[in-house]
């Protein structure tokens, strides 16, 4: 009950927004959006910044990881050991419990106005029904979420070949699942996109000023 109650506000909370933008729900989609990931940043601001220094420890771990696996590649449980001695040794634990309970914070809001906005109808741009699938927005969110895995993946050490991995990655899957879904859904994943770039960067250049 709560839960249909949340997502009613939210997407009377849309109609409002849509009023103030002349009756544009593409508009309404792109601002609700933004304001959900601005309203959540004190709480991912330092979930990112807790991913990135754990992203920086693991590179510095790479080369000891690396020759323990050459030293143990066939016994399997001293691997493990030594692994995990390793990342112990390094404050990065193997299962990482702090982003699983990062995720958990921010992912009710967004599945919240996720469900409000599938299956909000009205004309944006080219796009005659938000309400249906649209190629054309499936590829520009496709290619605005590789362009943000491209930010969050070129990192000092990175290789080349793990970077472009993930742009591919990111810039299809994303195009696979949001040309099935409305085009309603591929705007909050632009937005989505968009802001989680900025995040990243305003937690990278927190995080270098704390080490400075």
């Amino acid at each position: 009950m709560l839960w249909s109650n949340l997502i009613d506000v939210l997407r009377g909370s849309l109609f409002v927004l849509a009023h103030w933008f002349g009756g544009s729900f593409g508009a309404a989609i792109l601002v609700a959006s933004a304001l959900m990931r601005l309203a959540l940043l004190p709480v991912t601001i330092g979930a990112t910044r807790r991913r990135l220094l754990r992203e920086q420890k693991l590179r510095e771990l790479a080369p000891e990881l690396a020759d323990i696996k050459r030293r143990h590649a066939d016994k399997p449980d001293l691997l493990f050991a030594a692994t995990q001695r390793a990342h112990e040794a390094h404050g990065v634990p193997l299962f990482d419990r702090q982003a699983i309970l990062d995720s958990l914070v921010s992912f009710p809001p967004a599945v919240a106005l996720y469900s409000a906005i599938r299956g909000t109808a009205g004309r944006f741009l080219w796009v005659g029904d938000l309400a249906k699938p649209d190629r054309l927005m499936a590829i520009v969110a496709a290619i605005i979420a590789a362009g943000g895995a491209w930010v969050s993946s070129a990192t000092p050490g990175a290789a080349n070949t793990s970077q472009t991995f993930a742009v591919l990655l990111a810039g299809v899957v994303t195009f696979l699942f949001l040309s099935h879904l409305s085009a309603g859904l591929a705007l909050y994943s632009v937005s989505n996109s968009v802001i989680g770039v900025a995040e990243r960067m305003i937690a990278a250049r927190t995080l270098r000023s704390s080490v400075t």
